[in-house]
């Protein structure tokens, strides 16, 4: 019809392969690649070739989370299948909202806008339904020794909106209209160098811990029983705590993958173990209160035990959520096989460990609580002068799990400005630190997973607080929500 705008041929599909290129080059700036600099343009293709109408950049944003998560997921083969894409596709909805809002948002201030809505939307997507933060765009940023101790002041959420805020100055700041975005990174560049400067420095060091960290390389697919996995991580410890004493051994998660409160003979064991060695000794294990189980951290110090119980489940592996239906129960038994049953733990639990006559607090973070800032917050709030993650990423197989979940520790080491030390059953243990990120790590032969071995270190203990450990994020939030108002009233 005369006078009707005609599409040009491939349009769509134009924008459709550039929009999941743009998912593509992303998935390069996170672990374990450490192309840190790739998701500063990542974005660009998709945003220079959106679609006029909000409708269709809905979908395309949708889809251009699910190219991102389907690759940077794929680990999750092994433990759920096919099914993972399921969470791939709920992840990229907020994705599909993003992208609706850059086209529906005022023309005037649409970087700065854009960049403080996705920093929202991720906050959101983080914390609902239990939350998964565990690919937030900040966390591309995990080996970046600049931009990282800036996370002290705005936590990974903060680099996350950075991160957009590039890619859309880098897409649209050429234009005339968003000149004056550019003038936004002088300050922003002053804050970075100034992070960089005075961030994660530890200037409250109390004292040093020495640690003994054991991986006896055990995979949960392995025909291994509960005695035999406890039996290596024993006679392993005890070998090496005949040639070096030490202040705290640590075993990882499912080092002994059974009640281990319900054996009598094997807490006795422990309990002369750390009198003979005069030692501490960390161990990742089940419990038992009544008819409730639950995922535990013991801490044996000779005659003492304390205990830490996970309060961050992982859904579906550890809790079913919705178990109380029937047909949920019906269909994920079908799928699985089994109906997770473990209970949240109610306490943040720190430990008290008497070293050289002193009383050092420690904190455990079990498995993927280490990905949740809040956690980790809570627990230095109440005085945690370092921080132990006992996990077994033998799920994962060989896959980017071990390396993106240690990756985490990076962060929260900066947030808190504490030494982060992680025990795998078989995965990544290592020591991170807030100013030199990753100080060691479990290696032989150039492969750091499915190794076996023992890690010796002295690490620091921190007192005092970070900016981010002090105030968490509202401080950052006020700020762009004060932005965000400022520039929709005048607009």
């Amino acid at each position: 019809m005369p006078g009707r705008n005609k599409k040009k041929p491939g349009a769509f599909f134009y924008r459709i392969f550039l929009g999941c290129l743009s998912g593509v080059l992303l998935s390069f700036a996170f672990p374990p690649w450490h192309y840190w600099p790739i998701a500063f343009f990542a974005l660009v293709p998709a945003f220079l070739t959106s679609s006029p109408h909000p409708r269709a950049e809905f979908f395309r944003g949708w889809l251009i989370g699910l190219v991102f998560y389907s690759i940077t997921l794929f680990w999750l083969t092994k433990v759920a299948g096919a099914i993972y894409l399921f969470l791939a596709a709920y992840l990229s909805f907020f994705w599909a909202l993003f992208f609706f809002l850059v086209k529906i948002l005022p023309a005037s201030g649409l970087i700065v806008l854009s960049a403080c809505a996705w920093f929202f939307l991720e906050i959101i997507a983080s914390s609902l339904f239990t939350g998964f933060p565990w690919l937030v765009l900040g966390l591309s940023q995990y080996s970046n020794r600049f931009l990282l101790p800036l996370s002290a002041y705005v936590t990974v959420y903060g680099l996350s909106c950075i991160v957009v805020f590039f890619n859309l100055l880098f897409s649209f700041g050429w234009r005339r209209h968003y000149l004056y975005s550019w003038l936004a990174t002088v300050p922003l560049l002053f804050f970075i160098i100034a992070a960089v400067h005075y961030g994660g420095k530890q200037t409250n060091i109390n004292g040093w811990l020495k640690i003994l960290l054991i991986q006896e390389n055990i995979s949960s697919a392995q025909n291994f029983s509960p005695e035999e996995i406890f039996q290596a991580h024993y006679q392993t410890t005890k070998n090496l705590l005949q040639q070096e004493k030490v202040d705290l051994v640590v075993w990882p998660e499912s080092s002994y993958p059974d009640l281990l409160n319900m054996r009598v003979d094997l807490v006795r064991k422990l309990k002369e173990l750390t009198s003979c060695y005069s030692c501490g000794l960390l161990v990742g294990s089940l419990s038992q209160n009544g008819k409730d189980m639950f995922n535990t951290a013991y801490l044996f110090t000779g005659e003492k035990v304390q205990i830490y119980q996970k309060i961050h489940l992982v859904p579906y592996g550890e809790f079913l959520p919705g178990a109380k239906n029937t047909v949920i129960r019906k269909i994920f038994y079908h799928f699985a096989g089994y109906i997770p049953r473990l209970q949240y733990g109610k306490e943040f639990t720190v430990f008290n460990l008497p070293v050289e006559g002193k009383n050092v607090q420690i904190s455990v973070l079990i498995c993927f609580e280490n990905i949740f800032p809040e956690i980790s917050r809570k627990f230095a709030l109440q005085g945690s002068q370092a921080f132990f993650v006992l996990t077994n990423d033998s799920w994962f197989g060989q896959s980017q799990g071990p390396y993106q979940h240690f990756a985490h520790n990076l962060l929260r080491s900066a947030e808190t400005g504490r030494y982060f030390i992680q025990s795998a059953l078989t995965g990544i243990t290592g020591i991170v630190s807030p100013c030199a990120g990753i100080v060691s790590t479990l290696e032989k032969e150039g492969k750091k997973i499915f190794v076996k071995g023992y890690l010796k270190s002295r690490v620091p203990l921190v007192a005092g607080q970070t900016f981010a450990l002090r105030h968490g994020i509202l401080p950052l939030a006020l700020v762009l929500l004060f932005i965000t108002g400022v520039i929709l009233c005048r607009t």
